[in-house]
C-alpha cells in the first residue's frame, strides 16, 4: 500500500488540477484576510462582508475539496490506471485505503493557506472584522487583538487547526464513495458541493430544535464544529475530532463495499 501512496503523490505532483486547487485556496485565504482588515479599519463597507464570506474555508473547501476528490479518484478510472493497480497485485482494499490517506493529506494541504494566514494575522497588530457567515479560522483572526501570542495560545491555535482539518476531512469524505461509484469528476463536484450546501441550509433551519441539534452533533455538519474558536471548550474540540474520524471511517468502509462489488470496465 505504501507504493500506492507514493504513486498517488507522484500523479498529483504532475496534476495541473490539484495545483490550481491549491493556488485558489491561497488566493481566497489571503483575500479573506485583506477584506476583513479593510472592513475593520473602515476602508471597505461592512455590507461587502456577505459576499466576502464566500472566500472562507467553509465555502471554498466544499467546492475545492469535492473537485480535488474527483481528480484524485476519477482520473484513475478515466485513464484505466486502476486496471494496472489491480493487476499489479494491489487488492481493492489497499486501493481504497491509499486513496483515503492521500485524500486526507490533500485536505490538510488545501487548508494550509488558511492556517498560515491565521498565524500571520494573530501575530500581527492588525485589526480584523468578522465577516457574515464567518468560519473557525476567521474567528481566531478576529480574536487576535485580545490574544497574548504566547506558547499556550500558539499550541491552542495548532490544536484548533488540526481539529478543523479533521472536521473538513469528515465533511468532504462523503465525496469518496460518490467518486468510486460515479467515476465522473463533474458528478462528484456537483453532488458533493450541492449536498454540502443543502445540508448546511437544512441545519440552519432546523438546528435550533433540541432533538435535531443532538443528532446533528453526531455528524460532521454541525456548525459548532466549523465555528470552533479560542473560547471553545476542550470537550467540544475532542468531540469534533471523534465524530469526524468515525464518520470518515464509515465513508471509507462504504467505499470499499461499493468498490469490491463493482465491475471495472
Amino acid at each position: 500500500m505504501l507504493n500506492l501512496i507514493f504513486a498517488e503523490f507522484y500523479k498529483l505532483k504532475r496534476s495541473k488540477g490539484i495545483k490550481l486547487c491549491f493556488g485558489f485556496t491561497v488566493i481566497c485565504s489571503i483575500s479573506m484576510a485583506i477584506i476583513s482588515h479593510n472592513v475593520a479599519i473602515g476602508k471597505l463597507n461592512l455590507s461587502i462582508s456577505g459576499s466576502a464570506s464566500g472566500l472562507s474555508e467553509v465555502v471554498i473547501m466544499s467546492l475545492i475539496g469535492s473537485i480535488m476528490t474527483g481528480i484524485l479518484v476519477c482520473n484513475d478510472f478515466e485513464t484505466k490506471t486502476i486496471h494496472d493497480e489491480i493487476i499489479g497485485g494491489n487488492g481493492r482494499k489497499s486501493i481504497v485505503y491509499s486513496k483515503a490517506i492521500v485524500f486526507s493529506i490533500c485536505i490538510a494541504l488545501l487548508l494550509l493557506p488558511y492556517i498560515v494566514v491565521t498565524f500571520i494575522g494573530c501575530s500581527s497588530d492588525l485589526e480584523f472584522s468578522k465577516l457574515a457567515g464567518s468560519s473557525g479560522f476567521m474567528n481566531i483572526i478576529v480574536e487576535n487583538k485580545s490574544l497574548d501570542f504566547s506558547a499556550f495560545n500558539v499550541g491552542r491555535i495548532l490544536l484548533i487547526s488540526i481539529t478543523l482539518i479533521i472536521v473538513y476531512i469528515g465533511r468532504i469524505s462523503l465525496c469518496i464513495p460518490i467518486a468510486f461509484k460515479s467515476r465522473k469528476p463533474m458528478i462528484v463536484m456537483s453532488v458533493g458541493f450541492g449536498l454540502s450546501t443543502l445540508v448546511d441550509i437544512f441545519i440552519g433551519l432546523l438546528g435550533d430544535i433540541s432533538g435535531v441539534s443532538k443528532i446533528i452533533l453526531l455528524t460532521p455538519y454541525s456548525r459548532e464544529y466549523l465555528l470552533i474558536s479560542m473560547e471553545t471548550e476542550f470537550t467540544m474540540i475532542l468531540k469534533a475530532m471523534v465524530v469526524n474520524i468515525i464518520f470518515t471511517i464509515i465513508m471509507i468502509y462504504i467505499t470499499y463495499k461499493i468498490f469490491r462489488k463493482s465491475e471495472i470496465k
